[in-house]
């Protein structure tokens, strides 16, 4: 019955990774209160100012409007993509709706929230604030071991220029504009990180804040098209923010270069001239982004932490047909769900091919019967018959397979426990293997451990 013994293992679909520990689930302590929710909070400013006073107006009529967009995606059991226009209007200093709020709930009861605010304030002459907030709350639930959820916020935004569209909102800046950014106080990263798979807590690798500007020759008002690449654009920054388990935040910046469509300039926070392409002085600008959080939060408004301005190439008239500019932010969080608890509890002493390897199965009835089974892959199957009432998490299909991939099987001591010590072949060194529990005699009830997945290492 111990065919673990005898037979080679299978490849395995997918990579795996060699680590010299066990591959062993966790649960989220032992209290039956839930954890508290994940927050995620990417709140900015975008700042516009002309480059020279009286170059930039807005138009007369106050009825052309600008589009906006939000995109929220829950990377969940069930994915789900959302998305929501708002639309500007820089006449009268409004965005409508200036709310918009989503929420998704999966069917292992992970939850995620989405809520953005948007402001325009075009109050002062040639200057244009654009206020846009992004927050994502997740809650991860119960599910399979290792398993992974995620929640995406986008808020993008475009406004065009022109004087030959009727359409644009703006007039042509032959002058150019300069944009400035704004990290407002209440940014904040999560409360918690973890590096352990399958505990509480967002993971550090795929948990940021993103923030970028675009400008784009000629008109492009659709957020998607002016977003997806439209033609000679400039990224004028893409800048990421990230924390790690220590809540100590790095800040990545990448910017744009000159082309033939815009000249573009960088100061720093004080207005300083730096050179983009000089790995030394991006630095100092990181640093000093960085510099302001505390504990992964800005605890006050972190003002004009950089400055790009661009010059469309076009001082004898528009012949560009005009421009498109805009600025968007990102909020993405991700964690690992709760795994079930089981019935049983599985455990291993060795991960190491090639010497004796002894499972622990407790939980059970004391003079109870139970059995641990493995596979090379997780799967379902359910069965009842011969007093086994199973709910199996491997890739098992009938009762002659389970028989044939049994561990052991045996009856529980005093404490409920009962222990299997079988030698772990050299043939199954670098392979992940999957190994569950269970008890006799629990009809209709099903009575399981948890998965155990076991990474051995070569002899």
């Amino acid at each position: 019955m111990n065919r673990i013994l005898q037979q080679r293992p299978r490849l395995q679909r997918g990579i795996e990774c060699l680590v010299p520990v066990l591959a062993v689930s966790g649960v989220l302590g032992s209290s039956s209160v839930a954890a508290p929710p994940l927050k995620i909070g990417a709140l900015s400013t975008a700042t516009t100012k002309e480059k020279v006073f009286g170059s930039w107006s807005i138009d007369v009529t106050g009825e052309k409007k600008g589009r906006g967009q939000v995109e929220t995606y829950y990377d969940f059991h069930d994915p789900l993509l959302g998305f929501s226009l708002f639309l500007k209007d820089p006449k009268g200093g409004t965005v409508k709706p200036d709310i918009i709020e989503s929420n998704h709930t999966d069917i292992h009861g992970t939850n995620g929230t989405a809520n953005y605010t948007m402001h325009l304030n075009t109050s002062t002459p040639g200057k244009q604030l654009f206020n846009g907030t992004v927050r994502g709350t997740l809650t991860p639930g119960k599910g399979p071991r290792g398993a992974k959820v995620s929640l995406s916020c986008w808020l993008e935004d475009p406004f065009t220029f022109s004087d030959s569209d009727p359409d644009a909102p703006y007039n042509f800046v032959a002058e150019g504009l300069d944009h400035s950014l704004t990290l407002n106080s209440g940014t904040s990263f999560p409360a918690v990180y973890t590096l352990v798979p399958d505990t509480y807590g967002s993971i550090p690798s795929e948990t940021y804040m993103l923030y970028k500007a675009r400008v784009a020759p000629g008109l492009v008002p659709d957020p998607d098209a002016f977003w997806a690449s439209p033609a000679n654009f400039v990224d004028l920054y893409t800048m990421t923010i990230s924390a790690d388990v220590d809540h100590t935040v790095t800040v990545v910046l990448e910017f744009g270069s000159s082309t033939a469509d815009f000249v573009l300039d960088y100061r720093d926070k004080d207005g300083v001239p730096f050179d983009p392409n000089d790995p030394a002085q991006v630095d100092a600008v990181e640093d000093a982004i960085a510099a302001n959080f505390v504990n992964g939060a800005l605890p006050a408004d972190l003002e004009d932490v950089f400055t790009v301005g661009f010059d469309p190439d076009d001082l004898l008239g528009e012949t560009m047909g005009g421009f498109t500019y805009g600025s968007a932010s990102e909020a993405l969080m991700t964690a690992y769900e709760t795994p079930e608890p089981g019935c049983l509890d599985l455990s291993i002493d060795n991960n190491f091919a090639g010497t004796p390897s002894t499972f622990t199965l407790c939980g059970l009835t004391p003079g109870g019967t139970g059995a641990v089974l493995y596979d090379f892959q997780e799967g379902a199957w359910a069965f009842s018959g011969n007093g086994w009432c199973v709910d199996f998490g491997l890739d098992i299909s009938n009762p002659g397979q389970a028989m044939d991939q049994m561990v052991g099987q045996g009856v529980a001591d005093g404490s409920g426990c009962v222990q299997f010590t079988v030698l772990i072949p050299c043939a199954a060194g670098g392979f992940t293997i999957y190994f569950q529990g269970t008890e006799k005699d629990t009809c209709p009830d099903s009575c399981m451990s948890n998965v155990l997945a076991v990474t051995f290492l070569p002899c």
